[in-house]
């Protein structure tokens, strides 16, 4: 996963959890934009081996991919095929600072 200087996020890879966040866990050979993520401030983006999250200028937090232990952050333990808002209010864009 990376990040260009303009703030657009592109992905490839294995995806089978939907870490790259294109909608599908097909493979990406080469890469792909994260086109939920379109329009929007990427300011930071990392990764695990199977989960991503951004963080936006504005200080919210996207993650997606798999989720089986909460790491997504979300409240459950649902994998996503693309980016979702983390609803948390305690300031943890910070954190990727």
């Amino acid at each position: 996963v990376l990040k260009t200087r303009l703030g657009a996020v592109y992905a490839w890879g294995s995806n089978r959890e939907g870490e790259l966040g294109l909608g599908h866990v097909e493979p990406q050979l080469g890469p792909a934009r994260v086109v939920s993520l379109k329009g929007k401030e990427v300011t930071r983006v990392a990764c695990g081996g199977q989960h991503t999250v951004a963080a936006l200028s504005d200080g919210s937090l996207f993650s997606w991919g798999k989720n089986d232990r909460g790491q997504l952050a979300h409240g459950d333990m649902m994998g996503r095929m693309t980016p979702a808002r983390i609803e948390w209010s305690h300031g943890v864009a910070a954190a990727l600072a």
